[in-house]
């Protein structure tokens, strides 16, 4: 991935004027536009009047205790990835800010390598945000699908249904959590379809993909896969 302007803008929470000069310093290349704030107090109000892409907080704020305010950064502003820097003595608060919604933390070492680490930490978590919309898109794409799609389980038991199956499932009468409940009086050849399912997911791998399809018996004879 290129590095160059990996978030368009970045918004830094600093309260030591020289640290964040030369976080601004490293910060060039990788973003367009960084603003600054001292203390939470302008944090807090400049998240509700502006944009931004991503947040860089300093975990030891003048006008903050512990790392609650990580919490209340990522509940003011939940689609905006915050990645918080600490000193190499309070990596454990780095690990609780993580717990409370933090992407990522940075070492305050201002050495030559500053620069790289501030690089990789975004784009780890530019990498990661990419994933989750990727993932969400498969996600709706498959929730739209006409066909009915299902995660199940080897003995049958169902982790996900998509719309469509679950509209398979009411007009097949079948109970919620069980797969093998689509087989009802409503589906043709049901007992046998159903042998042949139960065996099929017996024998799949996890992850494996298995197609069957089935008709139901009413006037119109649908059939559904």
């Amino acid at each position: 991935m290129d590095e160059a302007n990996v978030f368009r803008s970045i918004f830094l929470i600093e309260d030591d004027p020289g640290h964040a000069l030369l976080i601004k310093r490293a910060l060039k290349g990788l973003t367009e536009h960084v603003v600054h704030a001292e203390t939470l107090q302008q944090a807090y109000k400049m998240v509700g009047e502006e944009c931004f892409e991503l947040i860089i907080s300093d975990l030891n704020l003048p006008d903050s205790t512990g790392v609650e305010h990580v919490g209340k950064l990522c509940q003011q502003c939940p689609d905006v990835p915050l990645v918080v820097l600490t000193s190499s003595t309070h990596l454990e608060s780095a690990v609780e800010a993580m717990k409370l919604g933090a992407r990522d933390y940075i070492i305050k070492d201002f050495d030559t390598n500053f620069r790289e680490a501030l690089s990789l930490s975004l784009t780890r978590v530019y990498a990661a945000l990419e994933l989750e919309r990727e993932r969400q898109k498969l996600l709706m794409a498959v929730e739209r699908s006409e066909d009915g799609l299902a995660v199940v389980r080897n003995n049958g038991s169902i982790l996900y249904g998509n719309s469509a199956f679950c509209d398979l499932l009411s007009l097949c009468e079948g109970s919620n959590g069980d797969f093998f409940s689509l087989f009802s009086d409503n589906v043709e050849r049901s007992s046998s379809l159903a042998q042949t399912v139960e065996k099929a997911l017996g024998e799949l791998s996890e992850g494996a993909v298995f197609n069957t399809e089935l008709t139901i018996v009413n006037p119109k004879e649908r059939s559904f896969d």
